[in-house]
């Protein structure tokens, strides 16, 4: 209470991982390309954004894996 802050208005979280995930998910139909027909076309998402629901768990090697895969995809498109 000294910061000011009522105790009854704390919001202390879910009890999963706090990964946030599928804000914009992917389907199976753009599986291939990674990308997101809502985002223009040199837009991609590499991040949790595009996991179809959050993980519960660390995703991290699952976002590094899909961006070295989106970096791929970049590449031969360029």
């Amino acid at each position: 209470m000294q910061l000011g802050a009522n105790p009854q208005d704390i919001f202390l979280g879910t009890l999963n991982a706090g990964h946030p995930g599928g804000m914009l998910p992917l389907t199976s139909a753009e599986a291939e390309t990674l990308h997101s027909p809502l985002l223009p076309d040199n837009l991609y998402g590499s991040d949790a954004t595009i996991l179809p629901q959050s993980l519960g768990l660390p995703p991290m090697l699952t976002i590094m894996a899909m961006a070295k895969r989106i970096a791929k995809n970049i590449e031969k498109a360029f």
